[in-house]
């Protein structure tokens, strides 16, 4: 009777538990959505993307990377923050910041604050990523700074993303596709599960 007793008080504390987890996943998530929301109104929607359209945006990159939508969705937070990061320009922008992020270059967050502050002035944009390690070369920096100067932010800012591209294009994929990654791909799915 003992026993039975303290597997019925286990198997209490064990859903206690997880009932605590799934409040603390729905409230990450929920916090997260809220502060892309607010960051998108505040900039009047600079990004030229909806709450909703990033929201599906870091869904579906969180089933090819190993990182949950709730840091994605923070760092599109980040990003949304620099104005004249737009359209193609920012998607682009967040999965480099996703690739840079697991080759190494700091978290999702961080790796697409860099991005930002560099595509927000190409020129100074240069050397901040060169500093942390970004190499751009020689004839990408003379073009960005052409283009710039002429006014041409848009395409100064593809060149600077191309540059970017070139060297880490389709880690977070290829890291995803490993055993490891499609394990933390399900756990990440999981934990949607569990806190929706």
């Amino acid at each position: 009777m003992l026993a039975g007793g303290l597997g019925a008080t286990a198997v209490f504390f064990r859903g206690w538990r997880l009932a605590a987890e799934s409040i603390e996943l729905a409230n990450t998530q929920i916090q997260a959505q809220a502060k892309l929301q607010g960051v998108l109104d505040a900039t009047g929607h600079a990004a030229g993307r909806s709450g909703k359209q990033l929201f599906e945006m870091a869904n579906a990159m969180q089933e090819a990377s190993t990182l949950g939508d709730e840091e994605i969705i923070g760092a599109m937070a980040k990003m949304a923050t620099f104005k004249n990061v737009q359209g193609k320009v920012f998607d682009d922008a967040i999965q480099a910041a996703l690739d840079l992020a697991h080759v190494g270059f700091g978290s999702i967050e961080q790796a697409s604050v860099q991005m930002g502050k560099a595509l927000e002035d190409p020129v100074q944009g240069v050397s901040a990523l060169k500093r942390v390690g970004v190499s751009i070369m020689a004839d990408d920096q003379k073009r960005i700074t052409a283009l710039y100067e002429q006014g041409r932010l848009i395409e100064a800012q593809q060149v600077l993303l191309k540059a970017v591209k070139d060297q880490v294009d389709g880690v977070a994929a290829g890291v995803a596709a490993t055993d490891a990654g499609k394990l933390q791909i399900i756990n990440n799915k999981l934990n949607d599960k569990i806190g929706r």
